[in-house]
């Protein structure tokens, strides 16, 4: 669509996914959208930024706004697609969507936006704004998708920004600046800045989809320094908590190091998560520099206790060489939160049980457990497509079993993930940890149990519907009968779980008062 008035007041919009999710007990502003509203505030343009993980939107501002952007991840797309007809049904005025899906899969989000763009937005937002607002041509427009005779359009791509140093700012983040720490952590919630000193990941993770591509840039550290003290001036005297959000910190050691000597130079106090893959045990002055400038804890994408798996994954490591870099990074003090994926072909009925002991016997502190999702522009060599069953985009968090697995029913697998976050964070694992004199990792491990309870309680309401449509669908000793499975599916008869949710789960979980 056209604007038909100048386009001066924006607001922008990250909505929370419709289920409870890991991090549901968290308060983070993320990077994105305060970003792209730098870089519009520092177009001349009036920005706000709404964020319901940190409060609820006042829709009556939403509406006074001459555009309005969001940006979601799979899970919380339809709710953007519900926000967008709401603000369509009180005035037409241009709506944007960037983020994963949208970049992912730009057939779907023309059907229900007016834009959408396309992987990093900095530059292609104000290109598309200049146009709407002086009449230009989007056809030029570098990374947007829109619908041209009722289809959907797509601009070429548009190169990766080189020039990351942009500050964003949190001022812009409706309610940041009324947070309490005190009160948030009697409410049981934690906090979280975002801090990025460089985009990119030349790894081939098949399962992984990113904005960013694989190529590596890197923001100067003087402004990173810049960025880490503007976000810890929100909360003096407070104890701040920093999520690196690097899609791997260190990949460049000389650039990560030369960051971490100049935080410690610095003084700045913060705690500090960065994702890393296991080869950053193989630099011991990056641990130590790491430990020294508040790096508390490593985000590990494990995914697999399996080397075929891994391989399969084209992770580009082994089990092996994972074991000795935990044993290694603990020496330093440094705890580890390890990511696993569950639901692949070789995977049955007890390699959650086995996951998760690998998990305690390598001292790993907190466990998260994805399950195996195609992300629909994905990597059908993971699932084959005729396996995927799940059309709902709220369900895709990466806890929901979406497809029909080789070796365990669908069902059995959401229980045993289920099983898998209830052995992991007992009470009895908690009081292990107690005695042993590993008061940090208790602490965290209770807190995590606290956290975990709401989503956990969805993956129950899920078994029965699981069940329901894997009938007839497996043998006597729990593997898929996939002849029977095209069979049906080219009668167009496989069972399938497209409805919408329940009214009980349509209601927006409020993680923030």
């Amino acid at each position: 669509m056209e604007s038909t008035k100048p386009i001066r007041k924006i607001a922008l919009i990250s909505p929370n996914p419709r289920f409870p999710d890991f991090e549901g007990r968290l308060v983070m502003a993320e990077n994105t959208l305060p970003l792209i509203g730098t870089v519009l505030k520092n177009a001349g343009y009036e920005v706000e930024v709404f964020m319901e993980r940190i409060a609820p939107i006042p829709w009556e501002r939403v509406l006074e706004a001459d555009l309005v952007g969001f940006s979601a991840i799979t899970c919380t797309v339809n709710r953007v697609y519900e926000m967008v007809k709401k603000i369509k049904a009180h005035k037409d005025v241009p709506t944007v969507l960037g983020g994963p899906h949208a970049s992912m899969i730009p057939d779907d989000a023309v059907r229900y936006v007016d834009y959408v763009v396309r992987d990093e937005g900095e530059e292609t937002i104000i290109e598309l704004l200049e146009a709407l607002n002086h009449g230009g041509d989007i056809r030029g427009i570098q990374g947007i998708s829109y619908l041209k005779g009722g289809k959907p359009h797509h601009n070429s791509p548009r190169e990766l920004v080189k020039n990351l140093d942009t500050i964003p700012d949190l001022s812009l983040v409706h309610g940041y600046d009324r947070l309490n720490p005190i009160q948030l952590l009697f409410k049981g919630i934690g906090h979280f800045h975002f801090l990025e000193t460089s985009r990119g990941c030349p790894y081939p993770c098949k399962f992984c989809w990113r904005i960013g591509g694989k190529t590596m840039r890197h923001r100067s550290p003087e402004v990173v320094i810049e960025d880490l003290k503007r976000k810890t001036r929100f909360f003096p005297g407070f104890p701040n908590w920093v999520f690196i959000i690097d899609s791997y910190f260190g990949v460049n050691r000389q650039k990560s190091k030369e960051v971490l000597r100049q935080i410690i130079q610095s003084g700045v106090k913060a705690r500090s998560f960065v994702f890393a893959r296991y080869e950053i045990a193989e630099d011991l002055e990056m641990l130590d520099l790491m430990r020294k400038a508040g790096v508390m804890w490593i985000f590990m994408g494990i995914e697999s206790i399996s080397d075929n798996t891994l391989t399969h994954f084209d992770k580009k490591q082994t089990i092996e060489k994972v074991k000795k870099s935990l044993k290694i990074i603990r020496s330093y003090g440094i705890h580890v939160c390890a990511s696993f994926i569950l639901g692949n072909d070789e995977d049955s009925s007890d390699t959650w049980l086995k996951t998760v002991q690998f998990a305690k016997d390598n001292e790993v502190t907190w466990v998260m457990l994805n399950i195996l999702t195609n992300f629909p522009s994905g990597h059908e060599e993971l699932i084959p497509s005729h396996r995927v069953f799940q059309k709902n985009w709220d369900y895709y968090s990466g806890q929901f079993v979406l497809h029909y697995p080789k070796n365990i029913k669908p069902s059995e697998l959401q229980s045993r993930v289920y099983d898998a976050y209830r052995y992991f964070y007992s009470s009895r694992a908690i009081l292990t940890n107690l005695a042993k004199g590993k008061i940090t990792t208790a602490f965290f491990q209770t807190y995590c149990r606290f956290r975990i309870r709401p989503f956990l309680e969805k993956m129950k309401f899920y078994i029965p519907y699981l069940k329901q449509i894997e009938d007839g669908l497996y043998d006597a000793s729990g593997c898929l009968i996939e002849s029977k499975l095209i069979s049906l599916k080219k009668r167009e008869a496989v069972p399938s779980f497209n409805r919408q949710p329940m009214e009980s789960d349509l209601e927006v979980v409020s993680q923030v008062a």
